[in-house]
């Protein structure tokens, strides 16, 4: 009898196991990030450097999942920023927000179509999705601020974070990031993106 591979239903843990029941010392443990690079299905996809001209609240990005099998899974964000002009900062943080599912807004009609990287070098597995950058300008004017993302800065001066979201959107579900910009900002270089994987839908509870 062969050695045999026993594998998690998230494929994420492997254990190897041999004729006689013993788990094999050389056995392996996998992220499901890891896991879904090695099926070619982990993605980034990013705006580049773009000047927010106003001093209000923008859209960033919009990724909507149009996969019907499988949970679009976001891992993590980063987000970098240039000096503001004439902006200000009125609180020593700067905020990201969560939008869950909106539908209307500049960024929805009118935003740069991405096309994300596949982390597989070699890969030719496209996303599936529907994926818009902003240009600048646009705006998100519906949906549901889950959460946002507060990062102590004097947002006012160049800096650069990344982290982790942890968010998973089932087929058909949308979700946007967007800026609060600052106080009396008339130029400010900002770039975004997101890293993300797929994972089979039936392995989420709320399938």
């Amino acid at each position: 009898m062969p050695d045999y591979t026993l594998i998690d239903p998230l494929k994420s843990n492997h254990q190897r196991v041999n004729a006689n029941n013993e788990a094999l010392t050389s056995a392996t443990t996998r992220t499901p990030f890891l896991s879904a690079l090695i099926r070619g299905e982990s993605f980034d996809v990013e705006i580049n450097t773009i000047a927010v001209t106003v001093a209000t609240n923008v859209g960033l990005i919009y990724i909507k999942n149009t996969n019907t099998t499988e949970v679009l899974y976001l891992d993590h964000l980063f987000f970098e920023y240039g000096d503001s002009t004439n902006g200000v900062s009125t609180q020593d943080f700067i905020t990201l927000n969560m939008v869950a599912n909106p539908t209307t807004g500049t960024l929805i009609t009118a935003g740069t179509a991405l096309t994300p990287f596949n982390r597989l070098i070699g890969s030719a597995a496209p996303a599936t999705g529907t994926f818009l950058g902003n240009t600048g300008i646009q705006t998100i004017t519906n949906g549901t601020t889950g959460y946002t993302i507060q990062l102590t800065s004097n947002s006012a001066v160049a800096g650069t974070f990344n982290t982790a979201i942890d968010i998973a959107l089932m087929p058909n579900q949308a979700w946007a990031c967007t800026y609060d910009g600052l106080a009396s900002n008339t130029s400010q270089n900002i770039s975004f993106g997101v890293k993300f994987h797929y994972e089979a839908l039936d392995q989420f509870k709320g399938a």
